[in-house]
């Protein structure tokens, strides 16, 4: 029982909602990246993707309509989210056909191969032509990879990289992007009984405290010039890639 649980797992799991909100409110995604491995890490695997349902929700929604970008999000990325939803369903028909290590070790190998590249050789640029085909494009990979693995944000996150957004249009367009692909995923765990009434519950207390994350990282954003948050956001697609690359080894 989540409620009924020691002060040691509950210590553990409000370090994982803190963290990964602050990780969130200075970058505009990872908060299930970094939660969900150390929740795992004391409940089941399914417990702890559900027991991000409201902080996500939050936190997505929040930082989608900062500042007044999710209008332009929309009307720029809609084709984006369209090939996103389609490909999703399309990729889930063949979840059980396809090795999600072989998905999550490709990923993996791309994320970091990019942001070593983008770290190198920081003028390569996306024109507005090729972004017309990029961005669906970029929605049926996210999809794909989505549907099979769970990781749809890491395909738009690259993508959003390359587009040299500035830091507070990245956070805000990745935000209202993730919300509207994740609801899908939440509405799935809802159907299949992993959000209860006591999941719930932890689920809000975590939202409440991946809240002062996602403060405290927004605070520390606005302290960081645009080229030093490009540098550190790509060394943590770094980071990110490895932890992929060590999941799908052990």
């Amino acid at each position: 029982m989540i409620l009924d649980a020691t002060f040691a797992v509950l210590a553990i799991g409000a370090v994982a909602f803190f963290v990964g909100g602050s990780v969130k409110g200075a970058f505009g995604f990872g908060l299930p990246l970094v939660a969900v491995p150390l929740l795992a890490s004391v409940t089941a695997p399914a417990t702890a993707v559900s027991l991000m349902f409201i902080p996500v929700l939050v936190a997505n929604i929040w930082q989608a309509f900062q500042g007044g970008y999710y209008t332009g999000a929309l009307r720029r990325f809609w084709p984006f989210l369209l090939a996103l939803t389609v490909a999703t369903v399309l990729a889930v028909q063949f979840v059980a056909t396809v090795d999600p290590k072989i998905v999550t070790t490709t990923l993996a190998a791309i994320i970091i191969f990019f942001a070593v590249f983008q770290l190198r050789s920081p003028r390569f640029d996306i024109s507005p032509r090729s972004e017309k085909w990029l961005t669906p494009s970029v929605g049926i990979v996210a999809g794909i990879v989505g549907g099979i693995s769970g990781l749809f944000g890491l395909p738009l996150v690259i993508y959003l990289v390359s587009l040299k957004l500035p830091k507070d249009e990245f956070v805000a367009t990745a935000s209202f992007c993730n919300l509207v692909a994740s609801l899908p995923l939440f509405a799935a765990l809802a159907w299949h009984g992993f959000l209860d009434g006591e999941t719930a519950i932890a689920s809000g207390v975590g939202a409440v405290i991946a809240w002062l994350g996602v403060l405290a990282g927004t605070w520390s954003r606005s302290r960081i010039p645009q080229e030093t948050f490009r540098k550190i956001l790509l060394y943590l697609l770094i980071v990110v890639g490895l932890n992929l690359l060590r999941r799908a080894v052990l």
